[in-house]
């Protein structure tokens, strides 16, 4: 089990990507795209909030100085920080067995 109860400076995307690798199944995200249209439709969220709580004046602003293509970068930076967490706090449970 990973706790997720830390709040702190770093990337925007870094709940959405531990939402869809923890909490959505595999196939929802492989299927049809699924991905993808998640991806898009939290960035569009994203979007609206940082519009609407003033971080920038308008839509057009936030999709200048956050566009999708940071967005998917980030995305993709807190999947791997993911995975980097995941398997540190598991590897004694791999080295254990090939050691005994």
């Amino acid at each position: 089990m990973i706790d997720f109860q830390w709040s702190g400076f770093g990337l925007a995307v870094t709940d959405i990507a531990h939402f869809m690798t923890s909490a959505v199944h595999a196939d929802a995200l492989m299927d049809d795209d699924g991905e993808s249209k998640l991806q898009h439709y939290y960035f569009e969220q994203l979007q609206r909030y940082l519009v609407k709580y003033g971080a920038y004046q308008s839509k057009q602003e936030a999709l200048e100085k956050f566009p999708y293509e940071t967005f998917l970068e980030q995305y993709d930076t807190a999947v791997l920080d993911l995975t980097r967490l995941v398997i540190a706090y598991t590897l004694d449970r791999f080295t254990e067995a090939v050691d005994k």
